[in-house]
C-alpha cells in the first residue's frame, strides 16, 4: 500500500487574515471572507446563486448537486457576511466572482503567509469554529465533513493551542519539597 501523505497544516489566524483580506481586490473580498468564515469549499462557493441566499434567515442553502459529498447543507451566516452580502445583493446570478483569483491570492499572501493555499481557509474555518467552542459535530455539519478522520485533518493544532490547553488545566494545588497545599 502507498503511504498516505501527511495532512497539510496550513491555516491562518484572524490577524493574518485581516492583512491578506486588505490586500485583495474588492471584488474578491466577499468570496475570501465567505471561505474563511464558513469553511465552504471553493468550488461549492462559486456555484452558489443569489436564489440560494436567504439573508433574512442568515443562511445559504447548498443543494446536494453542488457539494462534494452529494448532501445538501445549510451554511449559517454571521453578522459580517450578512452585511457584506446585503451590500452586493442581486436577484439572480452567481454570488461570488473568482476573476483573477489565483494571481490576486498570490500577491495578497506575499510577505504575510507565503505558501498558504486558498483551501487552507477551509482548514482555518474548521479550526476557528472548534476553538470558539462550537461542538465538533456542528462544525462537521457546517463544513460538510462526513468522516471523522478527514475532519481531524482539518482541525489543526498549533503550539499556541497546546500552551492554552495546559494553562486551562492548571493544577489546583501548589507543590514544594515538603508539602502539597490546596489553592
Amino acid at each position: 500500500m502507498l503511504k498516505e501523505n501527511d495532512p497539510r497544516t496550513g491555516f491562518i489566524e484572524d490577524a493574518e487574515f485581516a492583512l491578506i483580506y486588505a490586500k485583495l481586490p474588492a471584488k474578491l473580498q466577499p468570496l475570501i471572507l465567505f471561505l474563511y468564515t464558513t469553511g465552504c469549499r471553493l468550488g461549492e462557493a462559486l456555484s452558489i446563486t443569489w436564489e440560494q441566499v436567504h439573508l433574512e434567515d442568515r443562511e445559504i442553502i447548498l443543494e446536494a448537486s453542488q457539494t462534494k459529498n452529494g448532501y445538501s447543507r445549510t451554511l449559517p451566516l454571521d453578522d459580517e457576511l450578512v452585511s457584506t452580502l446585503g451590500k452586493m445583493f442581486q436577484t439572480s446570478g452567481p454570488v461570488f466572482s473568482d476573476c483573477n483569483l489565483r494571481k490576486s491570492w498570490a500577491k495578497a499572501i506575499a510577505g504575510i503567509k507565503p505558501g498558504l493555499l486558498i483551501h487552507d481557509l477551509r482548514r482555518s474555518a474548521v479550526r476557528n469554529l472548534v476553538r470558539s467552542g462550537v461542538s465538533e459535530g456542528i462544525v462537521m455539519k457546517i463544513s460538510g465533513h462526513r468522516d471523522r478522520s478527514v475532519f481531524e485533518r482539518y482541525n489543526v493544532t498549533s503550539n499556541q493551542d497546546l500552551h492554552e490547553a495546559m494553562a486551562k488545566r492548571g493544577l489546583k494545588c501548589k507543590f514544594d519539597a515538603s508539602q502539597a497545599v490546596a489553592v
